[in-house]
């Protein structure tokens, strides 16, 4: 929606001559839950610059990863389970260094 809000006060900006505003990414998590299935991410998705880290403990019906540039946790995805989310989320947050991977 923020993005919306930005792309019409561009156009209106725009036909106006003034200068155009930059879209700053919300951090706001992804969380979906039904009863067959639970997904959670934050974050960069990834790319080529980027590494997905599995922390462990992970099972048959459970995906962690965290995606990281360099030593540093720039996104989360979870699927079949939130444990963990709140740690995950904070190392994202803060661009905390992960240290093992």
């Amino acid at each position: 929606m923020a993005q919306g809000r930005v792309a019409g006060a561009n156009a209106v900006a725009a036909v106006a001559g003034h200068s155009l505003a930059s879209y700053v990414h919300e951090d706001t998590p992804l969380m979906f839950r039904s009863k067959d299935v639970e997904m959670y991410a934050l974050g960069d998705p990834g790319d080529a610059n980027s590494v997905e880290w599995d922390p462990g403990g992970t099972g048959d019906q459970v995906f962690r990863a965290l995606v990281l540039r360099g030593r540093k946790a720039v996104g989360v995805q979870l699927v079949g389970t939130c444990q963990g989310l709140d740690g995950y989320l904070a190392l994202v947050r803060s661009g905390a260094e992960v240290e093992g991977h």
